[in-house]
């Protein structure tokens, strides 16, 4: 029952048989959870870590359901990746395109049941 996964956390997906887009929200959620890891590498971004890493383990602790949408939402966990495209200006553009395709191409439409052949 989906009432009862709702809370569940990364152990229960770990031990459960769960719907693909859930496994695949799990995956992506690496990306800013590195990122927010990444925030405490310098000083000036500990109060961005002081949110983002606490929200990123309450995520992976009770949020798995909703860890595609929300870990989004963890936007300092971001920084680190602005900060290194800063230093790499030709590489912004792919980046970003490519994250944009995969979210509307794969993520929207798989999760939405569209048919992607």
């Amino acid at each position: 029952c989906i009432r009862d996964r709702a809370w569940a956390g990364l152990l229960t997906w770990w031990k459960g048989d769960w719907a693909p887009e859930v496994s695949l929200y799990v995956a992506l959620s690496f990306v800013p959870g590195v990122g927010a890891l990444l925030l405490l590498a310098r000083r000036r971004w500990w109060a961005l870590a002081a949110f983002g890493v606490p929200l990123m383990l309450v995520l992976w602790t009770v949020g798995l359901v909703g860890l595609g949408r929300y870990s989004a939402a963890v936007w300092p966990a971001f920084l680190p990746l602005g900060a290194w495209l800063g230093r790499h200006p030709a590489l912004r553009g792919p980046v970003v395109l490519g994250f944009a395709l995969f979210q509307g191409m794969l993520v929207f439409l798989f999760v939405h049941a569209y048919p992607i052949n």
